[in-house]
């Protein structure tokens, strides 16, 4: 059987992944199998493999297939219906960059999900997005419209499953040429970051601006 980076084989590491993903201990795997916890700690710790009913039971309750489970693919293969609506995502996050420009991750999930489910209810349910990206849907919709924050790895796993380099769903510091824009911009970034002043005018100008106005006077 394969295994993970852990060591673990990759089946128990992905039923473990899911289960808490979907915030669920393993009492309420074992409620579902009508069965002790002792069971579901030994299919996520490799000593002990699911029968293949119960690998069914599972990847339909997580929403993943079985092939995953055990290694074999990604949760989900795109068919040709999926790649479509996934390319005009694409398409319509190129014509919404300016607008899209320092919106935070969230936000960036968000307005990628409602295209998605826009495009298509059936595929693209926020329900099934969520399972994609292997988060519990309630916590998927509380990332999405709030309170709780997205998390680094469903970002990681939403930008895997839309086909986006991940980067993208972060806050870039913008390239503006006008220079005092420049300079505004860059202040609030360094200060946010809990750097001083002075670090900030050497760094954005090269040298505080106390000094500056002093090389200009003695040079008047």
């Amino acid at each position: 059987m394969k295994q993970s980076q852990s060591g673990t084989p990759i089946l128990g590491a992905r039923l473990r992944q899911l289960r808490e993903n979907f915030g669920l201990v393993l009492q309420d795997v074992a409620n579902l199998f009508a069965t002790n916890r002792n069971v579901p700690s030994q299919w996520e710790g490799g000593m002990r493999e699911p029968s293949y009913e119960h690998l069914l039971r599972l990847a339909d309750f997580y929403g993943v297939t079985v092939d995953w489970l055990l290694g074999r693919e990604h949760a989900e293969k795109d068919s040709a219906r999926v790649k479509r609506v996934k390319s005009q995502l694409h398409d319509y996050l190129r014509l919404r960059e300016a607008a899209l420009t320092n919106t935070p991750p969230g936000l960036r999930v968000r307005t990628c999900a409602e295209f998605l489910s826009t495009q298509d209810p059936t595929m693209f349910s926020m329900d099934r997005i969520a399972r994609q990206v292997l988060i519990d849907p309630g916590m998927f919709r509380e990332m999405v419209y709030g309170p709780a924050m997205v998390t680094g790895p469903v970002i990681q796993r939403f930008a895997e499953f839309v086909n986006l380099e991940e980067v993208w769903f972060y806050k870039p510091v913008p390239q503006l040429e006008d220079p005092f824009i420049k300079y505004r911009t860059l202040v609030e970034k360094f200060q946010a970051d809990g750097l001083s002043p002075e670090y900030v005018e050497g760094k954005v100008w090269g040298a505080p601006r106390a000094a500056r106005r002093g090389r200009k006077g003695g040079e008047a």
